[in-house]
């Protein structure tokens, strides 16, 4: 009930950071093609004397029409990965930036050319809303929120609190976030299992899928030369 109740639903505001303006302005109409598309092939199977009932054309609509939203989850999915495994390299280069600079001054220029690319541009905007903004908690609360990492709002709401702290003060509490950073580290390594994983199942479902084209090909020859 509780994935029917998601399939229903549907929210691309949180997506529509990677979505290009002609993507979103047309996102009701590519829907209605894809489920389209899926009729037509279930309509050529039935003029191939496949017998198919008509609930399975108004399944095929909807799953096709459903199909536009599932993919823009996946694609927010693979860029929430790859923010996960860019956040530790981001946080271990800040704090190698804090040994001799304030928290501004380090996040100002954790910027360069080792940033990885998965938060360059998130880091572009933070980077300019401090510096128009030096005490600006917004700034700190927004910074790749959109991708609900788990323990890096946590390290963010500290970072601001550590503004002004003196240098020995911050380096005491800087290694108490070790525990947070540990968990981001964890959450990349299941990312990376889960990946592993899914090709692994994708790759096997392939290679049996071939046997079944190859037999469906087979029955139809007869039909196709009658």
């Amino acid at each position: 009930m509780k994935y029917l109740t998601h399939l229903l639903q549907e929210d691309i505001r949180s997506y529509q950071y990677f979505m290009k303006e002609q993507e979103i302005k047309n996102y009701q109409k590519y829907k209605c093609f894809c489920g389209c598309i899926v009729i037509f092939f279930l309509f050529l199977l039935q003029l191939f004397s496949y017998s198919i009932h008509p609930l399975f054309y108004v399944i095929g609509f909807f799953l096709g029409y459903k199909s536009v939203y599932l993919n823009l989850e996946m694609r927010h999915r693979k860029k929430r990965n790859e923010v996960v495994a860019a956040i530790p390299l981001w946080m271990n280069q800040l704090y190698a930036l804090i040994e001799k600079n304030t928290i501004h001054n380090a996040i100002s220029n954790s910027l360069s050319e080792s940033t990885p690319q998965a938060i360059e541009k998130d880091l572009e905007i933070f980077i300019q809303q401090i510096e128009e903004d030096p005490s600006s908690k917004e700034a700190y609360y927004n910074f790749l929120r959109r991708y609900r990492v788990d323990g890096f709002f946590d390290i963010m709401m500290k970072l601001y609190e550590f503004r002004n702290l003196s240098k020995d003060k911050l380096k005491y509490e800087i290694r108490n976030l070790n525990g947070s950073l540990q968990q981001i580290e964890t959450l990349k390594r299941q990312n990376q299992f889960k990946n592993e994983m899914f090709f692994g199942d994708t790759c096997t479902c392939f290679i049996l899928f071939i046997p079944c084209i190859y037999m469906s090909v087979i029955s139809l020859m007869p039909s196709l030369f009658e």
